[in-house]
This record gives structure tokens, sequence and C-alpha cells, in this order.
């Protein structure tokens, strides 16, 4: 769904996201749990279902997707704002999630990279995509310093661009990234 929702953003439709947890047929715990951490981070956020598949809301699908779910969730409430900002920002046209080519396109490893995205220029989203994984090889571009979004923490600082293992628990939220100089409306 990423490299679904980024190319919606380049025919200028922003306002975009897929159907958490997916439409057709019954859904796992697992991918369940990830897509709720993933479209936590969609412009446009919803969990769709088409009739006579498993109930896929959080509570119904039991502790594991609950708490991902809650985490992630109040990690989008905690960048809705921000969000808001960037559709203000690009007047209704324009990407607002984007592939890390369009802000750093002098750098080759990233013109086939579908598992990671920008949101607006300041933060960068690497979530898990493939089962049985809790940690993410996540590519941070170089040139600027990169800060884990919710502790502050510096993870990356290379000139030249670095591959890094994070961690990505299934019953937490995605792994989220904020460029240095940054400003994000919490």
């Amino acid at each position: 769904s990423i490299p679904q929702i980024m190319s919606f953003n380049m025919f200028g439709i922003p306002m975009t996201g897929s159907d958490i947890c997916g439409f057709v047929g019954n859904t796992t715990v697992e991918l369940c749990s990830r897509w709720m951490q993933l479209g936590a981070l969609y412009p446009f956020m919803r969990n769709h279902m088409t009739i006579g598949t498993i109930e896929h809301t959080p509570y119904a699908m039991g502790p594991v997707v609950l708490a991902a779910s809650r985490a992630s969730l109040n990690l989008r409430y905690s960048i809705l704002k921000f969000y808001y900002s960037i559709f203000v920002r690009n007047k209704g046209a324009g990407t607002v999630f984007k592939p890390l080519f369009f802000d750093f396109p002098d750098d080759e490893n990233l013109l086939g990279l579908e598992t990671q995205f920008l949101i607006g220029s300041e933060l960068m989203g690497a979530p898990a995509v493939y089962e049985g994984l809790t940690t993410v090889g996540v590519y941070f571009p170089g040139g600027a310093r990169w800060f884990d979004f919710l502790t502050g923490a510096l993870v990356s600082d290379s000139p030249s661009g670095q591959n890094i293992t994070v961690d990505a628990p299934l019953s937490g939220t995605p792994p989220l990234f904020i460029k240095s100089g940054s400003i994000v409306h919490k």
C-alpha cells in the first residue's frame, strides 16, 4: 500500500489511505497489528472490511492488536496537527506522503525503496512490512541528522547515508524519525 499511496500523492490526490487490515479475506493478528501501525502514518486512516470476514476492530482481534492500535492511534493524534499544517502549506496541491528520493534526489539508494516514506520533509516512517519481523533495517539518507521521533535520541548522523537496524515491536508504534532542524506540532 505504501507505493500506491505515494503514487496517488504524485497524481495530486494527497488524502489517501488503504483499507487497514485488508478488505477482502480474513486478516491475522500480526497483519492487522502491523497495518494499524502503518495506517497511523497514512494521510487518511480507516479500518474497513467486507461482509463475511472476521471482525477487524482492535478489541475483537485481541490484546496484541489492541495494544498496537492504541499506541499507533496515540501517535497519529499527536502528529495530526502536523499533517494538517502540511496540507495548508501545500495549499491542497503537491505531495504529503512521498518517497525519500523527492528530498534526496542524488542518493541512488533511494530509487527503489518502497518501504520507507516521508511525511512532509520532516518525518520519515519505516514500518515493519514483512511477516515475522521484530526489527527493521532502515536506510537514513546522508546530509541530515535523524532522531527517533518518540525518544528524541540521535539515530543517524552520517554524511553519506547509512543502514541501521531498529526495533519494531508488534504491539508498539511504527518506527518514526524526525530530520534535524524540523518542527513538528504535537
